[in-house]
């Protein structure tokens, strides 16, 4: 009986990751995902195309525009980096 259970819990696990598109194989398509510094870089760019198209929207005779571009950069003029590496490394 448990033995039955195991095997439809399994069928059916297998059959919701193949609906999902996720690999047959454990492994497989691991190679496929984007590294750390890839992920960062994206990040990073996609940050400044949006400081980019931020700061482009600001028009000199509207001031509203000024004060919308500096609600909208804010919370990236405020944002602090902190480190996490170790307390070794940080000397």
């Amino acid at each position: 009986m448990v033995l039955l259970l195991i095997d439809a819990l399994q069928a059916a696990h297998w059959q919701y990751g193949k609906l999902l598109g996720l690999p047959k194989l454990p492994g497989a398509g691991a190679t496929d995902k984007p590294s750390t510094r890839e992920a960062l870089d994206g990040f990073a760019a996609t940050l400044r195309v949006y400081a980019l198209k931020v700061t482009a929207f600001v028009e000199v005779d509207e001031p509203q525009t000024g004060v919308l571009a500096k609600r909208l950069l804010d919370p990236l003029l405020r944002w602090d980096v902190v480190s996490r590496a170790p307390e070794t490394e940080r000397g």
